[in-house]
């Protein structure tokens, strides 16, 4: 008797609290805060360089495995997810990459470095024989915690 009782106020609590839940944060609040404004710079212009290959295989600061046939890119402050078009200005070639990893080096962006890219993202921008090229970053889609990787 005392179980059941107990679970009939556990069911109505749980009920309670989901009804109040929906009330104070509409479905529109919580789709607002899915659709994320950073007050990052969509566009930047500077250097791009790419991975080493020694750098293959290891874990990235997003925690996922770097393999250099992915299209993904490291950049210094972008969220993890975030989906870029990084163009080559001397060649007007461009890849579409996702923000998995934190870099370049800070001696890099000191010299204008802005993104470090894979190397399949190297080879279609054309840039594998110079190594470091003039480039324009451009934010397509922004990433956060919930549109990278989720399980």
């Amino acid at each position: 008797m005392t179980a059941d009782y107990s679970r009939r106020y556990i069911h109505w609590g749980v009920v309670i609290s989901s009804f109040l839940f929906l009330c104070l944060f509409p479905v529109e609040k919580l789709k607002a805060q899915e659709e994320r404004s950073y007050s990052f710079p969509k566009i930047q212009l500077g250097k791009a360089s790419y991975y080493c290959p020694s750098f293959h295989g290891n874990r990235t600061a997003a925690g996922t495995f770097y393999n250099e046939k992915d299209l993904v890119a490291a950049h210094p402050y972008y969220p993890f997810g975030t989906l870029v078009r990084v163009t080559n200005l001397g060649n007007g070639r461009n890849v579409e990459v996702t923000v998995t990893d934190r870099g370049p080096s800070k001696k890099h962006q000191k010299r204008g470095g802005v993104i470090d890219v894979s190397r399949d993202a190297a080879r279609e921008l054309g840039m594998l024989r110079h190594g470091r090229v003039r480039v324009r970053v451009e934010v397509l889609e922004w990433g956060g915690p919930k549109s990278f990787f989720t399980p």
